[in-house]
């Protein structure tokens, strides 16, 4: 069967190759058409030629009475001649760094070899009792047997001299009034009382000062020591009962146990200070004073007459005076 396969073939074409006619020669291209003779572009039209009619510049009529002279610029009139002319302005250059110099010393005025002042002091401090010496063994009762304190306060007129600005001498004299008192527990028959014994003394004081100065831009400051008197010419004692009850005869034998007397006291007087000036004349002085009493007994029974103390009633005697005294002045004064 494969070997019909081609034969069949071959047979079937056959007859497909007998119908078609052979080919003949090649049919010739038909003659080529020309393009048709160019057209030439119409002669161009010209513009049309406007005639303006050409105008002459007009004549320059002839001046009646010749030319006019031409006109310059106008000359800058100077009535006082041409300026100078300004050159350019020489460059800047940079600034030099600044040095600093001193300001001018304006010279002061000498200060004199002698000047003083004169004015008032108002002082307020306070006083103090030391505890004496040679107290009986176990007495704690009346009789000022302790320390003791209280406030005092006093005025002043004073007057100081200068000399060659850095010494001084201060004279003060004024009235000192100072007050000692001591709070103790009285024990009469068994029955204890809340007792406060105090005394009073008020008089004269005065006195100088021996200083060292040095001038400041406001015043002047100062370290000064010297002697003071207080007098203590006018003095009180008295013993109040504070707490219990004590019948009427036993307040009155308390209250008039004690006694005083004066003695002038001398002081040895520390002080510092300073004077504030208020323009050329008027100048306030602030002082700080500490004065101990040179003249005073350290022994109990030298400050306290005590040969009564233990009698029925009892009796003691108080010299009055401060140990230690400390006061703050101010004032106003006025320099010449």
């Amino acid at each position: 069967m494969r070997a019909w396969i081609p034969l069949i073939g071959l047979l079937w074409a056959s007859p497909c190759f007998a119908q078609a006619p052979p080919p003949g020669p090649p049919q010739p291209y038909p003659p080529q058409q020309g393009y048709p003779p160019q057209q030439g572009y119409p002669p161009q039209q010209g513009y049309p030629q406007q005639g303006y009619p050409q105008q002459g510049y007009p004549q320059q009529q002839p001046y009646p009475y010749g030319y006019p002279q031409q006109q310059g610029y106008p000359q800058q009139q100077y009535p006082y001649g041409h300026p100078q002319q300004q050159g350019y302005p020489q460059q800047q250059g940079y600034p030099q760094a600044q040095t600093w110099q001193q300001p001018p010393v304006v010279p002061e005025s000498e200060p004199p070899d002698f000047a003083s002042s004169i004015g008032f002091k108002f002082f307020a401090g306070g006083n103090l009792w030391t505890s004496p010496d040679a107290i009986d063994p176990g007495y704690d009762a009346a009789g000022f047997a302790g320390s003791a304190g209280g406030f005092g306060w006093g005025a002043a007129l004073y007057y100081e001299a200068r000399i060659v600005q850095y010494l001084g001498i201060e004279l003060d004299l004024g009235y000192d009034h100072s007050v000692l008192q001591r709070d103790l527990t009285y024990v009469i028959n068994g029955q204890a009382f809340q007792v406060n014994e105090k005394v009073t003394a008020a008089g004269l004081r005065w006195g100088f000062l021996f200083k060292g100065i040095i001038p400041v831009t406001f015043g002047r400051v100062w370290l000064g020591l010297g002697p003071e008197f207080v007098s203590g010419n006018h003095v009180d004692g008295t013993v109040e009962v504070h707490d219990g009850n004590p019948d009427a005869d036993l307040r009155k034998e308390i209250e008039d146990s004690i006694a005083v007397t004066s003695k002038t006291s001398t002081m040895l007087t520390m002080a510092f200070g300073m004077s504030i000036d208020l323009g050329d004349h008027l100048e306030i002085p602030i002082d700080l004073r500490a004065a101990r009493n040179l003249s005073q007994e350290s022994a109990w029974k030298d400050r306290v007459d005590t040969t009564q103390l233990f009698d029925t009633p009892s009796h003691y005697d108080v010299t009055v005076q401060s140990s230690w005294d400390f006061r703050l002045g101010t004032g106003l004064g006025y320099k010449f």
